[in-house]
C-alpha cells in the first residue's frame, strides 16, 4: 500500500519544480489530512447530529474543495495563492453553517467538525505566499467567523470563544516559516548537489588529461625534445619548428591548456625546460615580469612572445656547455621585455650563425639582440608596435 501510494504521488508531482517539490507534497498532505479527520469524525458522531444529512453534505463539500485545490496544486506543479481565496470562503462558510446545524440541541465537541478541519488546513495558507500577512489575513477571516458563531448562535461566552482564535494565527504563521525554511534548504541542496557534479566532472575530465598527458609526455615530448636540443635535425628551420612545438607540447602536458597565449613566463619556463640535458642546469628568474604591472607587457602579442621564446630557446642551445650552469633573467625594461642568458660553465659564445638567427628572429617583431664573450646574451623585444616604444639603447 505504501509503495502504490508513493508510486501514485511521484506520479501526480512529476510536474512539481525542484524547491517547491516539498513544499507541494507538504500542503497536500496537510489539505489529505484534514480530509481523512472529517472522514473519520463523521462515524463517531453520526448519532448525536440533529441534521446527518446536511452535515454529511457539508463534509462533501468540503471534501470536493480540497481535491479541486490539490488538483489545481498539481497540475500547476506547486502551491498558489488563487486557491486559497477560494479555499478561505470555503472555510468561512462551513464555520457560519456548523453553528446553524448543530443548534439548537447539539454537543459541544466533534459535532463541530469544520473547526478542527479549517484549523488543520489553515496551515497551508502560509505555503503559497512570499509575505507572511495574507497568510494571517486568512486565518484571522478563519477566527473571526468561527468566534461569531460560537457567540451569536451557541450561545458561547466571549472569553471561551476567543480561546479557539489562537490556532487560526498561529497555524498560518507556522506554515509559512516551514514553507521559507524547505525552499532554502532546498536550494541549498541543490547548490551542493551541483558543485558535487561539477567536481566529479572536473576530477573525471583531470583524470583523462593525465592519463594523456602521460601519454604524450612519455611517447612524443621525450623524443621530440631529444632531436630540439641537438643537431640531428639539420634544417634550421625545420629544427626551429621542432623547438616550438615541444615548448608547446610541454606546456600543454604540464598545465592542459592547448594553448599559452599571451603568457609569456609559461613559454619562457617551456622554453628553459626543454633546453636542460644532463650535466646542465638552467635556472629562469622571472619574479619581477610574473609580478609586473607595466602597461602591455602582461599582455605582449602572440607574435612577439613566440619570437622572444624562440629566441631564447636558441640562445641556450647554442651557449649550454657540456657541463655548468645557465642562468636566464626576465623582465619588463625599457617599454617592453628583456631577457638576458648568462653561461656561468665552460662554454663557447654563440657562433656568428648563432648570432644571425637570432637577429632574424626578432627583427621582425621590433627586438634586438646583444652579444658578448662571456658568453652572455641579451634578447629584447617591444611590448607595443614598433614606433610607440623606444628600443633599448
Amino acid at each position: 500500500m505504501t509503495g502504490l501510494l508513493r508510486r501514485a504521488w511521484l506520479a501526480l508531482s512529476g510536474r512539481a519544480a525542484g524547491r517547491d517539490r516539498w513544499v507541494l507534497a507538504v500542503g497536500i498532505t496537510v489539505r489529505l489530512a484534514a480530509v481523512v479527520m472529517l472522514l473519520c469524525a463523521l462515524p463517531l458522531i453520526w448519532h448525536r447530529l440533529p441534521y446527518p444529512g446536511w452535515s454529511v453534505l457539508l463534509v462533501l463539500a468540503l471534501t470536493a474543495e480540497t481535491a479541486a485545490v490539490v488538483t489545481w496544486w498539481l497540475w500547476r506543479g506547486r502551491i498558489t495563492a488563487g486557491p486559497l481565496v477560494l479555499d478561505v470562503l470555503t472555510g468561512v462558510l462551513a464555520l457560519a453553517v456548523c453553528p446553524i446545524l448543530n443548534a439548537p440541541h447539539a454537543v459541544v465537541g466533534w459535532t463541530g467538525f469544520p473547526y478542527p478541519h479549517t484549523v488543520l488546513v489553515s496551515f497551508t495558507y502560509g505555503l503559497a505566499p512570499r509575505r507572511l500577512w495574507p497568510a494571517v489575513a486568512g486565518g484571522a477571516a478563519l477566527a473571526a467567523t468561527s468566534a461569531a458563531g460560537s457567540v451569536a448562535i451557541d450561545q458561547v461566552s466571549l472569553g471561551h470563544a476567543l480561546l479557539a482564535v489562537p490556532g487560526f494565527l498561529v497555524n498560518p504563521t507556522v506554515g509559512w516559516l516551514t514553507a521559507r525554511l524547505m525552499r532554502r534548504t532546498s536550494d541549498q541542496v541543490e547548490s551542493a548537489r551541483t558543485q558535487a557534479v561539477a567536481a566529479a566532472a572536473d576530477l573525471a575530465t583531470a583524470r583523462e588529461r593525465n592519463r594523456h598527458a602521460r601519454a604524450l609526455h612519455d611517447r612524443v615530448l621525450q623524443t621530440m625534445e631529444t632531436l630540439a636540443r641537438g643537431r640531428t635535425v639539420a634544417p634550421e628551420a625545420l629544427r626551429a619548428q621542432v623547438v616550438d612545438q615541444a615548448a608547446w607540447l610541454r606546456h600543454f602536458v604540464e598545465t592542459g591548456q592547448a594553448s599559452d597565449d599571451e603568457d609569456l613566463p609559461a613559454g619562457l619556463a617551456a622554453a628553459t625546460r626543454a633546453a636542460v640535458r644532463a650535466g646542465v642546469t638552467v635556472r629562469l628568474n622571472d619574479a619581477r615580469l610574473r609580478l609586473a604591472a607595466h602597461p602591455g607587457v602582461g599582455d605582449l602579442p602572440r607574435e612577439r612572445r613566440d619570437a622572444l621564446v624562440s629566441a631564447v630557446h636558441h640562445t641556450l642551445t647554442a651557449i649550454a656547455g657540456a657541463s655548468g650552469e645557465v642562468i636566464v633573467h626576465a623582465a619588463p625594461d625599457r617599454g617592453g621585455v628583456l631577457v638576458t642568458v648568462l653561461a656561468t660553465g665552460p662554454a663557447p659564445p654563440p657562433s656568428p650563425d648563432d648570432v644571425t638567427e637570432l637577429e632574424q628572429r626578432l627583427a621582425p617583431v621590433g627586438g634586438r639582440v646583444v652579444v658578448e664573450a662571456l658568453p652572455y646574451v641579451e634578447l629584447w623585444v617591444p611590448a607595443r608596435p614598433r614606433g610607440r616604444a623606444g628600443a633599448p639603447p
